[in-house]
């Protein structure tokens, strides 16, 4: 019972289109991505997760048994990291510039 309930929503036909302003802002303009992720979902997300730091590279992007999905199998990442790291690396050399601002206008007095 519970199986039939859950591919129902699998089913999901309706769209709801982001307001425009969103859309100017993304980071994908072109709905080739669409395309290809519709082609070809497990390449797709493979490629997409080769953009993160994984600890401990995964063995099976997909394992698929209705309802159930397990992703990256026998992969470890940490989300955080990924989150934090790579801007914190990115601008390691701009994290004293508040404390300089401060020197340089003491300097001008």
């Amino acid at each position: 019972m519970a199986d039939k309930a859950i591919e129902v929503l699998l089913d999901e036909r309706r769209s709801f289109p982001p307001p425009k302003e969103f859309k100017k802002s993304a980071n994908v303009k072109s709905a080739g991505i669409f395309n290809s992720a519709r082609k070809n979902p497990q390449a797709f997300w493979a490629k997409a997760a080769k953009e993160l730091h994984w600890f401990k590279p995964w063995k099976k992007v997909l394992e698929w048994n209705t309802p159930w999905a397990k992703w990256f199998i026998g992969g470890k990442l940490n989300a955080s990291y990924n989150c934090l790291d790579p801007h914190v690396k990115r601008l390691r050399d701009l994290t004293d510039l508040p404390y300089l601002r401060c020197l340089c206008n003491e300097a001008r007095g």
